[in-house]
C-alpha cells in the first residue's frame, strides 16, 4: 500500500496545477489517473504478495529466502509493468474514448496516456522495493522516499505544464512527463538505499538470482487474489466515475475534485493497513497469533486519529482545501455538499479496512478477493440505480460509499470469527 501512497501523491499533485492550466486537461487526467490506478493495481497486487511472505520469512527468522522473494517478485513486475506499458500507451484509451461523451476529453486522455505508460515501468519498481522495505518493517524511509517524489513532481509539474524555466509548455502530457520523473526519482533513490544501507544486508538482496518455479509459484498463489482484489476496487471506482460523467460537467468536476481530496483523506487508511498486513504475517510467522487483537486494536484507534487530524482540518476549512483545484463556485459548492455527505463514511473504512488487512495479511487472500468481489458488485448496483434508474443529486450517489464500508465490514468481521485463518501456510 505505500506503494500506492506514491501514487496518491502524484495525482494530488498533477491535479492541484491542471487545476490552474484548463478543466479539460483537469478531468482528462482524473479520468485517465483512473485507469492508470486500476491497471497499476495489478502490480501493486503481486508487490502486496511479496510483502506477506517477507513478513512471514522475516518473523520466521528465515532471513535468505527474505532476498529470494524479492528478487523473484522484481523480475514478475518487470515483465508485468512492459505489458501494461504497451496496453495502456495504445489499447486503453481507444477502447475508453468508445465510452466517453466528450470527444475533447477522449483525445486529451490520449495525449495523457502517451508519457503516462512509461511509469508502469518506474512504478513497479519502486512496488518491488516498498515490498521489501515493508516486509522488513523499515517502513520510515517510504515516508521520505514520498516527500522526494511530492517535491519532485510539484518543481517539474510547475515547469513541464506552463512552459517555465525555458521548458516547453505541454500542459497535461508535461503533467504526465514530470509523474513519471518523479517516481523514477523515488525508485533510483530507493535502489540506493538498498545497496548503501548495512540493514538490509542480512537479507542478502544481491546474491546471485537463479529463478526458482517454486517460489514463483508460492508467490502467484498468495498475489494473484491480491491482483484480483486491487483490480476490482479501482476498476469499481473507475466505473463509479463512468457513471457520473453522464451526468453533465459540473458534477463530474466537483466528483473529480473530491476524489483528489479523498485521495488525500485515504494517505492514513492506505498505511495503517500495510502496516497492518506486515505485523499479522509477521506474528504468525513467530508463533506469536496471540498478540494479533490487541496490535489490531492500536492500529484501528491510531488510523482513526490519523483520519480524524485530516478530515477534522477538511471540514473546518473546506474552502481552503478546494482552492487549490478549483475557483469555480458552484463546482465549489457541490464539492462541500459531497464532502458532508461521505465524511462519516472515512470512520467506517477507519475500522473496516484495517479488520479487512488481517485477513490478507494472513494470507487468506482467495478470501479477501471473494469479499472485495462481493462488496464491488454491491457497490456498483446502488450506485446505478442512484444515478441511473432512480437518478438521485450528484452527492447523494456518493453515499453509495456506506454500502461499501459497511458491507466490507460486516463480511470481515464474520469471516474473522471463524478462527481458522490463524491456520493459514504460505
Amino acid at each position: 500500500m505505500f506503494g500506492l501512497l506514491v501514487e496518491f501523491v502524484v495525482v494530488l499533485c498533477d491535479g492541484a496545477f491542471l487545476s490552474r492550466y484548463d478543466a479539460n486537461s483537469f478531468n482528462a487526467a482524473g479520468i485517465g489517473g483512473m485507469l492508470y490506478l486500476s491497471l497499476f493495481m495489478l502490480g501493486l497486487g503481486l508487490s502486496s504478495g511479496a510483502q506477506i511472505i517477507i513478513a512471514r520469512r522475516a518473523g520466521a527468522g528465515k532471513l535468505a529466502e527474505v532476498g529470494k522473494v524479492f528478487r523473484h517478485v522484481g523480475l514478475l513486475l518487470f515483465v508485468t509493468g512492459l505489458l501494461l506499458l504497451f496496453l495502456f500507451r495504445y489499447v486503453a484509451p481507444a477502447a475508453m474514448a468508445q465510452f466517453m461523451q466528450s470527444k475533447q476529453m477522449a483525445d486529451a486522455v490520449v495525449l495523457f496516456a502517451h508519457y503516462r505508460g512509461f511509469g508502469f515501468l518506474s512504478g513497479f519498481g519502486y512496488l518491488a522495493l516498498t515490498a521489501l522495505f515493508t516486509g522488513t518493517g523499515c517502513t520510515n524511509v517510504l515516508v521520505l522516499f514520498s516527500l522526494i517524489t511530492a517535491i519532485t513532481n510539484i518543481v517539474l509539474d510547475y515547469a513541464l505544464i506552463f512552459g517555465h524555466w525555458g521548458l516547453p509548455e505541454m500542459g497535461i502530457e508535461g503533467a504526465a512527463l514530470a509523474s513519471f520523473l518523479a517516481e523514477s526519482t523515488a525508485f533510483l533513490v530507493g535502489l540506493g538505499y538498498i545497496i548503501l544501507h548495512p540493514q538490509l544486508r542480512p537479507y542478502e538482496i544481491w546474491s546471485s538470482f537463479r529463478p526458482s518455479i517454486s517460489v514463483f509459484q508460492r508467490l502467484l498463489k498468495v498475489s494473484l487474489p491480491l491482483v484480483g482484489q486491487h483490480f476490482l476496487s479501482f476498476t469499481g471506482w473507475f466505473l463509479f466515475f463512468a457513471l457520473i460523467e453522464q451526468l453533465g460537467e459540473t458534477s463530474f468536476q466537483a466528483s473529480n475534485v473530491v476524489r483528489h481530496l479523498y485521495l488525500l483523506l485515504f494517505i492514513p487508511i492506505l498505511g495503517f493497513s500495510s502496516v497492518t498486513q506486515t505485523y499479522v504475517s509477521n506474528l504468525l510467522g513467530a508463533g506469536q497469533s496471540d498478540l494479533i487483537p490487541t496490535t489490531v486494536r492500536r492500529i484501528v484507534w491510531m488510523t482513526i486519529t490519523g483520519t480524524l487530524i485530516l478530515l477534522g482540518s477538511l471540514l473546518i476549512f473546506p474552502a481552503t482545501y478546494l482552492s487549490i483545484l478549483t475557483d469555480t463556485p458552484e463546482v465549489v459548492d457541490l464539492s462541500i455538499r459531497i464532502i458532508y455527505v461521505i465524511s462519516p463514511a472515512l470512520f467506517i473504512f477507519s475500522v473496516t479496512f484495517i479488520v479487512f488487512a488481517v485477513i490478507s495479511g494472513s494470507g487468506n487472500t482467495r478470501q479477501a478477493l471473494i469479499i472485495e468481489s462481493t462488496v464491488i458488485l454491491s457497490y456498483l448496483v446502488v450506485t446505478y440505480f442512484l444515478a441511473i434508474i432512480w437518478p438521485q443529486p450528484v452527492e447523494w450517489i456518493w453515499a453509495s460509499e456506506y454500502v461499501y464500508f459497511g458491507l466490507m465490514g460486516i463480511l470481515s468481521w464474520v469471516y474473522l470469527r471463524k478462527g481458522t485463518w490463524k491456520l493459514k501456510q504460505i
